[in-house]
């Protein structure tokens, strides 16, 4: 086992109201799983997104933004819009990413150490100097991560196209066959069957390999999974699922 932590989170449902819209662009566009759908900024001064949602959560991404290394994300929570600002329960300004970066579509990641309930985030993005002139996003995630102790050795990674001809092709894109071994029938019934049959639902969702590693960005990805998960009973009581997952962005 890779002794470090895999993390999955599945979007909750959640409305996002931004601080500005550039024209052929969408907030509701990071709510899906199209790769070409992004929302931007006009321009790169107050730049914030408000979600309102209702239940529990501990992270949020941002996953395919134009953001450097330097730039900054500032979260706030509460449980109403006039509170968030003024006197918010969770105030946490972090680098939108650290580490080796990918070659394109930084990821933000913020995570808690345990869920909350707050019902409004407010998301401060500071992106001065921007060479685009705006900032850039392609799928916003809020969930409650599902996190197990790590990937087994053996783990493989496969790149191909996801064009369907060569007059149609995307970037190449990650395929990732992992095995998560070591649940016993609590863990696994309590928490990973509903993942499974929630993931399997065509759902893209967000998917860490190593957390915390030096290149957390290069393999991080908001993934689908690919055909069925399937778990084998190693013992009475103990567990292994294994997992394909591609990436979306």
């Amino acid at each position: 086992m890779i002794d470090r932590g895999t993390v999955f989170v599945l979007p909750k449902s959640v409305s996002i109201a931004p601080s500005s819209t550039a024209t052929a662009t969408s907030a509701s566009n990071m709510l899906h799983d199209e790769k070409a759908l992004v929302w931007r900024s006009t321009g790169v001064t107050g730049v914030n997104l408000v979600l309102s949602q209702t239940g529990a959560w501990d992270t949020i991404a941002l996953v395919g933004t134009n953001l450097r290394a330097t730039d900054t994300i500032r979260i706030r929570a509460a449980n109403d819009t006039t509170t968030v600002t003024t006197a918010p329960a969770i105030d946490q300004t972090i680098p939108a990413y650290s580490g080796v970066a990918k070659a394109t579509g930084g990821m933000v990641v913020f995570r808690l150490s345990s869920a909350v309930t707050h019902t409004v985030i407010h998301i401060e993005i500071t992106s001065t100097g921007n060479p685009a002139g705006y900032v850039q996003v392609s799928n916003l995630i809020l969930g409650t991560a599902v996190e197990w102790d790590g990937i087994d050795v053996g783990a493989e990674v496969s790149y191909e196209n996801q064009g369907q001809s060569y007059l149609r092709k995307f970037l190449t894109k990650p395929t990732w066959k992992i095995n998560l071994s070591g649940m016993d029938t609590t863990s696994y019934y309590e928490v990973w069957e509903d993942f499974c049959l929630a993931a399997s639902d065509r759902r893209g969702f967000l998917f860490i390999p190593i957390y915390g590693d030096t290149f957390q960005q290069k393999r991080s990805a908001f993934v689908s999974m690919v055909g069925a998960p399937k778990m084998t009973f190693i013992t009475g009581d103990i567990y292994t699922l294994e997992l394909t997952v591609t990436t979306i962005q």
